[in-house]
């Protein structure tokens, strides 16, 4: 319940930013793990 009613309070923006930050990390561990196999 507390989680929904937050979600409801976030700005669209806020959220918006939130995502981006997530696909960010996601990306940017993606890209040294594969830049690790390469020069290893």
């Amino acid at each position: 319940m507390e989680s929904v009613s937050t979600g409801r309070r976030l700005n669209p923006q806020v959220n918006q930013l939130i995502i981006c930050g997530y696909a960010v990390k996601t990306l940017g561990s993606k890209e040294t793990r594969a830049f690790k196999e390469s020069d290893g």
